[in-house]
């Protein structure tokens, strides 16, 4: 028996008038007003037999769920199905035969649907009027199906009852799809505004902790500052004090030699003094935001001779040789004041840890980024952790030179402060017991500075 001629009697009753005048209120047409015209149901019915199509729209034309009017879209093979499926991803239900071009062409459309395609929503209803090829029990176990139905068992009322519970079930599923959508934007947009408040406190926990360690470098400053105040400052002055009242009280009995040698003395330890007020002075301005940064041009022979001519007593008293060499004409972009700072602490620093009758260099060369300054001796050196801590204004790293000269570190630190204004470091490069070289560099020309 072919299988058009097994649907028959329910297509002499599904064209009968009067049944269809008898539906149910919910699905006639004239009992609802549908919103808009686009809007409605896709309903895919894939047989290759054309009556089949012809009486599923009949019955379909006046079904209303929802407001929204049925779509048929038709396919007579599995092929066309394909096409029409990947053309329209809002297909709510497939009525899907299953004998078609092959004996099992709608069970393999299913796979397709589902695993190719990704149609993963839509309600495939299974009619078939040849079940022996498609057993309900096999179907239903080893294909994702929504119903299964033999097309003789499916008359127009059980056509509709059918068709509107796999709607029920397709709006269910978008609608919770939908609110899946909206819930993961809703996460997105709140996890975002997390990441964003996260953030906002790392730069706040940033900006804390930078604060934090201002306070602790302004404690340090106050700390060390006090530190100078209660001894180093006062320490020149015990020795001109004593001096001076050895030389009041005794001055009949000192000979002219005793006389010369407290008066040499004393002058040693009033430049100590000066140099510490002066660094002490300069370093307090720094602190106060008080030192204004003017670089200009600079003639760096004229600086260096004149820093030179400024050590050379106390590096003649070490027997010393203090010289400095650079190339003709040689230019340094900088703020004088600040670099000649810089530049007599670090050969004052020298001369004082370099032994009797050593050396120290004082000497400029051109690189490519820019003029490096270097203050080389031949002097004690310093062991690597030291150097490490020259720099750290919490921490008392300054020594006796080698002739016993006091100091208090408060130099080297200012030296890095004006070197820092200058946006550059100074390096250092050290040996015990073979020496120590201080350098840094600095632009040659305005061109690209600071």
């Amino acid at each position: 028996m072919k299988k058009e001629n097994i649907f028959i009697a329910e297509v002499e009753t599904l064209f009968n008038d009067s049944e269809i005048n008898e539906l149910p209120l919910i699905f006639r047409e004239e009992e609802h007003k549908v919103e808009e015209e686009n809007d409605f149901w896709k309903i895919l019915i894939v047989d290759d037999e054309k009556d089949i199509h012809t009486i599923t729209e009949i019955v379909l034309n006046s079904f209303v769920y929802l407001n929204k009017k049925v779509k048929i879209l038709n396919a007579y093979s599995a092929k066309e199905a394909i096409d029409v499926l990947k053309e329209n991803p809002d297909i709510a239900i497939v009525l899907l035969d299953v004998v078609m071009e092959t004996t099992d062409a709608g069970l393999k459309l299913v796979k397709i649907i589902r695993e190719d395609i990704g149609h993963l929503f839509v309600r495939i209803i299974l009619r078939t009027g040849q079940p022996g090829y498609a057993p309900e029990s096999d179907v239903i176990t080893k294909y994702d199906i929504n119903d299964y139905q033999t097309k003789t068992d499916l008359t127009h009322e059980r056509l509709l009852t059918v068709v509107l519970t796999a709607l029920r079930a397709y709006h269910s599923i978008i609608t919770i799809d939908t609110f899946r959508q909206d819930l993961d934007k809703k996460v997105k947009e709140r996890t975002q505004e997390l990441e964003e408040a996260n953030q906002q406190l790392q730069e706040q926990n940033r900006q804390i902790e930078s604060q934090r360690l201002e306070l602790e470098k302004l404690n340090a400053s106050k700390n060390k500052f006090f530190s100078i105040i209660a001894h180093d400052l006062k320490s020149p002055f015990f020795g001109i004090l004593l001096l001076s009242e050895l030389l009041a009280n005794n001055m009949n009995e000192f000979t002219q030699e005793d006389v010369s040698e407290c008066a040499k003395n004393m002058y040693e330890a009033a430049q100590n003094y000066h140099k510490l007020l002066q660094n002490l002075l300069d370093w307090s301005m720094a602190q106060m935001g008080a030192i204004e940064f003017t670089p200009e041009l600079i003639r760096l022979e004229d600086l260096f001779f004149e820093i030179v001519s400024m050590t050379q007593n106390s590096s003649q008293a070490k027997n010393i040789d203090l010289s400095y060499e650079l190339d003709d004409n040689m230019t340094i972009y900088a703020d004088k004041n600040m670099l000649n700072t810089i530049i007599r602490n670090l050969v004052s620093n020298a001369v004082k840890y370099t032994n009797r009758d050593g050396k120290v260099l004082l000497s400029a060369s051109n690189l490519k980024e820019g003029v490096r300054i270097s203050i080389t001796d031949n002097g004690v050196g310093i062991n690597e952790e030291k150097i490490d801590q020259l720099f750290n204004l919490g921490i008392k790293s300054s020594t006796l030179g080698t002739d016993n000269e006091p100091g208090t570190g408060l130099g080297l630190i200012l030296c890095q402060e004006f070197a820092e204004k200058h946006r550059t470091k100074i390096g250092i490069e050290s040996k015990e017991g073979e020496g120590t070289t201080f350098y840094f560099t600095l632009p040659s020309t305005e061109d690209g500075a600071y």
